[in-house]
C-alpha cells in the first residue's frame, strides 16, 4: 500500500509504467537475452493471467528506489523499473508466483 500511495500522491498513473510493459510484453526495458528467457517461461507456464502478477513483482522489486526518489522523482524511478538480468528475472518470477 505504501508504494501505491506514494505513486498516487506523486500523480504517477499505472498507465505510465504498465502500458509500455504490456504493449511490448516487457520488451521496452528488458535486455534481449533476459526477455527471451522471460517469454520462454511465460509460454511454458501457459497462463496469460500471470503477466499482471509479473508486473507487480517487477514494481515491488524497485520499491525502495521508487520510495527513495520521492514524489518529484517517482515517475522517473518507475520508468527505470524492469528486469535487467537473469538473476533478477528469477527473483521477480518467484515473487510473482
Amino acid at each position: 500500500p505504501d508504494l501505491h500511495n506514494e505513486l498516487d500522491e506523486a500523480g504517477v498513473s499505472p498507465f505510465v509504467y504498465a502500458t509500455p510493459w504490456f504493449m511490448t510484453l516487457f520488451s521496452a526495458r528488458t535486455p534481449l537475452y533476459v526477455l527471451l528467457r522471460l517469454w520462454d517461461q511465460c509460454i511454458t507456464r501457459g497462463d496469460e493471467h500471470f503477466l499482471p502478477f509479473l508486473a507487480v513483482a517487477m514494481l515491488a522489486g524497485e520499491k525502495s528506489a521508487i520510495l527513495a526518489a520521492g514524489k518529484d522523482g517517482a515517475c522517473m524511478a518507475v520508468g527505470r523499473a524492469g528486469v535487467r538480468s537473469l538473476d533478477q528475472l528469477d527473483e521477480v518470477w518467484v515473487a510473482a508466483e
